[in-house]
């Protein structure tokens, strides 16, 4: 990777983004499906005193279940950039990190301040390496043309320049790349300045996406290009390393376990809050003890169930919702950053709310078809 860049002290993100659209949606959810339950034929509408939750109160329920769902994919996000910021780690500091373990290389970038500030290019670099490469991959496998992707130089190795475009590289297009996770025009300057004069004129200038600098501000290069990460996200991902109250758990073992922990926390905590609320009925008469345990139960799957496919679903778009961030940052006619802005913070939410719903609906089409069995016989 090339020469060490700093990130510049920004405030503390704001409450998670995932889980306020998630309660946004409650009265909407509630709405809809109230509207739905209203369309049903006679026949299909459940008897009173039947153990089936109300329209509204299963939406809230639901609700529940996806907030919970989106904890456990924010969590999962987060072991998952870990482990990216641990192999940056090593990379970069090879020698002092040798022999030691994932939990104590967390510990040196806690306890080295300089060493944490200049991590944050080298993250740049590498998530920007990443991407591309993804890009490139599912290209290649949707068969259309490849296009380029990025191959990093080792540490230092060369002066000005963090690595060199691959594959099919078009003409005209810029053949090695320099970067700089900086919002300062002074430091981005300088970082032109360092390129080569015979390479200068093939080398871009990459930047953060919420960076503005332009063509004419940073002179000699061929072009600017936006890539990935914001400079919010790129701190963050570094100051959760350093967390020392942060899981130290990495690699696809703590995904799993930690998928496994809400899953059996989410299942007790919506079955527990349906009995909860289904033992005012209970204690009226108008609903039986064992409809409420019934209610619990399938509520406390749908939860878990919700919950473990919201895990899976986060571990394989993940790195596909970086590549489009970095597709859309890098166009110049679908809305660059606002666009990217907009898939980085909206698309978490929709695939949960997206997962959770169809895991719901399927829980319910379930039950209703089990309860329409029993019926009949």
């Amino acid at each position: 990777m090339g020469q060490h860049t700093t990130i510049e002290d920004r405030p503390e993100p704001e409450v998670d983004a995932t889980v306020i659209a998630l309660l946004e949606e409650a009265d909407l959810i509630a709405a809809a499906a109230a509207a739905a339950d209203a369309t049903l034929k006679p026949e299909e509408q459940a008897p009173a005193g039947a153990n089936v939750l109300s329209a509204t109160r299963r939406a809230y329920l639901q609700v529940i279940d996806l907030a919970l769902s989106a904890v456990a994919a924010n969590g999962i996000r987060r072991i998952l950039d870990t482990q990216t910021v641990i192999k940056v780690a090593r990379h970069v500091a090879s020698k002092k990190t040798r022999n030691l373990t994932d939990a104590q290389v967390l510990e040196f970038i806690a306890d080295n301040h300089s060493f944490r500030r200049s991590l944050g290019g080298h993250l740049f670099e590498a998530l920007d390496e990443q991407n591309l490469k993804t890009i490139h991959n599912l290209r290649k496998q949707l068969g259309l043309s490849e296009g380029r992707f990025l191959k990093l130089y080792p540490e230092h190795n060369r002066r000005g320049l963090d690595g060199v475009y691959k594959g099919a590289v078009r003409a005209g297009e810029p053949l090695f790349a320099q970067h700089k996770a900086s919002a300062n025009i002074n430091q981005l300057r300088k970082a032109a300045a360092k390129t080569g004069k015979s390479v200068r004129a093939k080398t871009e200038l990459v930047i953060l996406r919420d960076v503005h600098v332009g063509l004419n501000e940073i002179k000699g290069l061929k072009r600017v290009r936006h890539a990935g990460p914001s400079m919010t996200e790129l701190r963050a991902m570094i100051d959760h390393a350093a967390d020392p109250g942060a899981v130290r758990r990495t690699g696809a073992a703590a995904v799993e376990k930690f998928t496994l922990k809400c899953s059996v926390g989410a299942a007790a905590l919506s079955g527990g809050m349906s009995f909860v609320l289904d033992l005012r009925h209970v204690r009226r008469g108008e609903m039986t003890a064992a409809a409420a345990v019934e209610n619990a139960l399938w509520n406390g799957a749908e939860a878990a169930l919700s919950t473990a496919a919201t895990g899976a679903v986060t571990v394989c778009t993940t790195p596909l919702l970086a590549a489009g961030v970095s597709i859309l940052v890098e166009s110049t006619w679908i809305g660059t950053t606002a666009a990217a802005a907009g898939l980085a913070t909206a698309g978490p939410a929709v695939l949960v709310i997206g997962t959770g719903l169809a895991v719901g609906y399927g829980v319910q089409q379930t039950r209703r078809h089990l309860r329409a069995r029993a019926s009949a016989t």
